[in-house]
Parts: C-alpha cells; structure tokens; sequence
C-alpha cells in the first residue's frame, strides 16, 4: 500500500510544526517533532486537511499510487 508522507512547516520560518492535527478523508493523525505524519492509503485521490490553532487551515486533493511526499507551509492566522 503507498505512504503518504505530509511534512507541516511555518511558512514564514519554515520550521517543522509538531503537534499539529493532519486528515485524509477522515484518517486523522497528529505531526511528530519532525512536523511529519504518515498514512498509508490505497491508491487513489484524497483530500488532506491541515489544522491548527495558530494558523489558517489548509486543504488541498492529492492522487496517490505510489509513495509520495508533500510538504504544506502553514501560514499564521491575523491576531484578533
């Protein structure tokens, strides 16, 4: 089954994010201390949603039929 590596980085810093609360359509996982989590996933189409308090959301579809790795920049969320 292919693995879908998802690194989260600050996109101002682009330091790894750890902590943060990563879904594929409806497998949740949480980012390690490298910012990274990993699914493995039939081969397909999937929509990933990347959540985090301090940040804004960030959802993009991704097609998987082999090993893949994407990275998602998160970018701060405007104080109130």
């Amino acid at each position: 089954m292919p693995r879908l590596l998802i690194k989260v980085v600050d996109y101002e810093t682009r330091m790894p994010l750890m902590g943060v609360g990563v879904s594929v359509d409806g497998r949740v996982g949480v980012t390690d201390f490298r910012g990274e989590a990993v699914f493995e996933l039939p081969a397909g189409t999937y929509t990933v949603s990347v959540r985090h308090t301090f940040y804004r959301p960030f959802e993009e579809t991704v097609t998987v039929d082999r090993d893949r790795a994407i990275t998602v920049r998160l970018i701060r969320a405007t104080p109130w």
